[in-house]
């Protein structure tokens, strides 16, 4: 699974314009992302990474980066959680 395929498809589907973001992007003053979209960006993201995300985490981080970032160590949490047997809500703090 490619983290940065996957959060800029999920921004995609919610009509934000991708061509030009990169890592520094910053999601409310370059994006003019407010709350209610971050999570919105969080439902998508759920369901396209098959993650239990914590919205209010998502909310706060800044850039496209720390998102990315974010969800990759989500990732790699689960991925060690299930090696385990154990059970994973992707709760970890940025």
């Amino acid at each position: 699974m490619n983290i940065r395929t996957e959060l800029l498809c999920a921004m995609k589907d919610l009509a934000i314009d991708t061509e030009h973001i990169s890592s520094a992007t910053r999601l409310r003053e370059d994006l003019e992302m407010d709350s209610t979209e971050l999570v919105e960006l969080a439902v998508v993201l759920e369901k396209r990474l098959s993650l239990e995300i914590d919205d209010a985490i998502l909310g706060k981080l800044s850039t496209f980066g720390d998102v990315e970032q974010f969800l990759e160590s989500l990732s790699s949490v689960l991925v060690t959680s299930n090696v385990k047997g154990e059970k994973n809500y992707a709760t970890h703090t940025a």
